[in-house]
């Protein structure tokens, strides 16, 4: 670039600069010392012409915000909004500035910036810009001024440009890579008026027609190799051929990160609103509340998108034939299971809930209903989980990040064991409960990523499902309670359908429709009903977290009318600890009688009302009673 060059860009951007921050910081009027100074270089017209645009549009601005503002329409609940909505700061209003054709000239480059201000909201795909102009008497100290929410996330620099549609050399300038990343874009990245092409999370995205998709860094490189190679430098005839290096092309790159990377996590609608109430199907973008369907746009931020189409009236008889099968007369499971996997679809984790899928002989189900879940969840919202190796990596907590359904397969828990004298329970490790206890609650987690310094926070939107063939034993009474039991009684072992699979894929708008019914079902409930084939499970699961519930499962019942010696329950309970190896109980916690009796009124529910009388001078508890010799075979029958 010449000096000439540099001089006169330098004036016009310092134009641009001053008429900025005199439109919308209360700046001087510097028009007089701008032209002269590009008079210097040969652009003194050009900028005159700018500052008399700018007065113009703030006059127009002033006489919008005389009028009497129009009732405005209610924006859709899919798009960004089409309609023009006051922003409630301080008597502010708003107006579209169409700007003029010439996109490139001085002009259009200076409309541009008014998009990049905090003032801008929106350039919709007619070219208007949505301007919130606050008259300046109005307008608080710099200091004062209050900024943005960021909960939502940062836009991408170039996400208010417009596309141009020209088919001759870009004329580009080696010592300008952004201005160059700017016209990459222009040319090749906006699709009617959005910009489809983000650096995000270390990665690079772009929209595939349905929702944003990885592309590789190596794409990427081609693209700006290609896109350089074609241009050309310098000024009209002493105009040369680019002629790219490699520093060129990393000089453009990092500046393309500039431009359009951002900080919205999805999904989100590119103007900060959460997009949490939609899904993303191959033919378009469906409401969940209303099963309203609109085409897809890339002004939805999100990554996933499942592998069918919509249709409302889709049935699901292979579906209904599954179900029935695997769950024989338990209708509540089934409407229980189409529930969670409706939620599975969605961002929602109100009902602070897990599932359980339990099982005995294999080969029951569960793997289908998981495969099922993956399908309406999207494979890029749905991780498959291990609790040997979930939390123990420095970054394997990432996996988790922007999931909607967790599933882990065949849980396979530590066993009990004695050590000497001492008793290692088995089961979940204390990091595992945590965790899972913080996400069936919805609490707010800290995540560190690989490729990035900020770490993630919030409250993960994924919800868990654990499936095993064994009780597993979760080492907490109260991670017991988050989680719904789903009993598995059916085997189709050496009778399965080894397509299945293929046969469900028909059914899969179908499901849907039935799932997400489901989901508004338990939406008017308020609440998940745990099945009563699963309460038994409910039962034993207590039990095996908790030895206490244990032994009164097995060896006691609640009866008002009932009661026992303290010295023949103690007694009875030293014997239960023999037989089941958990001496420990005895040596380490209960004694004596008197801390047995305050253990187990401390761990097992219901034993409130228990009391100690002493007929006779012997003491008895009463409202609890030892199970008879027939309940005990009832139980191992």
């Amino acid at each position: 670039m010449t000096e000439a060059v540099a001089k006169r860009e330098e004036a016009i951007a310092q134009s641009e600069a001053n008429i900025n921050d005199y439109l919308f910081r209360g700046g001087p009027d510097t028009e007089a010392e701008d032209v002269r100074a590009g008079e210097k270089f040969g652009v003194g017209e050009l900028i005159k012409a700018a500052w008399a645009d700018a007065k113009e549009m703030e006059k127009s601005w002033e006489e919008q915000a005389a009028k009497p503002k129009p009732e405005e329409p209610k924006p859709s609940s899919f798009s960004p909004g089409d309609g023009v909505v006051e922003v409630p700061r301080q008597e502010s209003k708003i107006e579209i500035v169409k700007p003029k054709a010439d996109t490139g000239s001085f002009k259009g480059r200076f409309l541009r910036i008014l998009a990049q201000e905090k003032k801008v909201t929106e350039i919709g795909d007619a070219g208007g810009i949505v301007v919130a102009l606050k008259p300046r008497q109005q307008e608080k100290p710099e200091e004062e001024l209050e900024e943005e929410p960021r909960e939502a996330g940062e836009r991408a620099q170039f996400a208010n440009e417009q596309r141009i549609e020209v088919d001759n050399e870009p004329l580009l300038s080696k010592a300008t890579p952004y201005d160059s990343a700017r016209e990459f874009v222009r040319r090749y990245w906006i699709k009617d008026g959005v910009l489809t092409l983000y650096w995000w999370d270390g990665k690079w995205w772009a929209w595939s027609g349905v929702c944003y998709k990885e592309i590789g860094a190596n794409t990427i490189e081609k693209k700006v190799w290609a896109f350089l190679h074609g241009a050309r430098t310098g000024e009209g005839k002493d105009s040369t051929r680019f002629r790219p290096k490699p520093n060129d092309v990393e000089g453009m790159i990092k500046a393309l990160k500039a431009g359009v990377g951002h900080t919205l996590d999805p999904p989100r609608w590119l103007d900060g609103r959460n997009a949490g109430g939609v899904l993303v199907f191959q033919n378009g973008i469906v409401d969940i509340g209303t099963g309203e369907l609109e085409p897809p746009t890339p002004k939805l931020w999100t990554m996933n998108a499942v592998d069918f189409e919509y249709d409302p009236e889709a049935r699901c008889p292979v579906w209904d034939r599954f179900l029935s099968e695997v769950f024989q007369d338990d209708p509540e499971s089934r409407e229980v299971v189409e529930e969670w996997l409706g939620l599975g679809m969605t961002e929602d984790i109100r009902y602070h809930k897990g599932f359980l899928y339990i099982g005995t002989k294999g080969r029951e189900g569960k793997g289908t209903l998981a495969w099922v879940q993956q399908q309406l969840s999207g494979s890029a919202a749905y991780v498959s989980l291990s609790v040997d190796d979930w939390l123990k990596g420095e970054y394997s907590k990432e996996a988790m990040l922007y999931k909607k359904a967790g599933v882990f397969p065949d849980v396979r828990l530590k066993e009990a064991k004695f050590y000497g004298q001492s008793f290692d329970p088995g089961g979940l490790d204390h990091v595992s409960k945590e965790w899972m206890l913080k996400i069936a609650a919805g609490d707010r987690v800290t995540i560190r990523r690989k490729w990035n310094t900020v770490a993630w926070e919030g409250a993960l939107p994924m919800k868990l499902t654990l499936i095993s063939n064994n009780i597993p034993n979760m080492n907490d009474a109260n991670l017991v309670t988050r989680f719904i039991k789903i009993a598995f009684g059916v085997s189709f072992r050496g009778r399965e359908d080894i397509n299945l699979q293929n046969k469900l894929k028909a059914d899969l708008p179908g499901i849907a429709n039935r799932c997400l019914e489901g989901y508004r079902r338990l939406c008017r409930r308020g609440r998940f009903i745990q099945p009563e084939s699963g309460l038994k499970l409910e039962r034993e699961l207590s039990a095996t977290s908790n030895p206490w519930e244990a032994f009164f499962q097995e060896e006691c019942v609640i009866d008002p009318c009932g009661s026992v010696k303290c010295a023949v329950l103690y007694m009875r309970f030293k014997v239960w600890c023999g037989e089941n190896g958990r001496n420990d109980l005895l040596v380490k916690q209960a004694r004596t009688a008197p801390l047995f009796v305050r253990l187990l009124k401390k761990n097992v529910a219901g034993l409130d009302q228990v009391k100690i009388i002493r007929p006779g001078g012997i003491r008895e508890h009463t409202g609890i009673r030892l199970k008879t010799k027939s309940e005990r075979e009832a139980d191992e029958g």
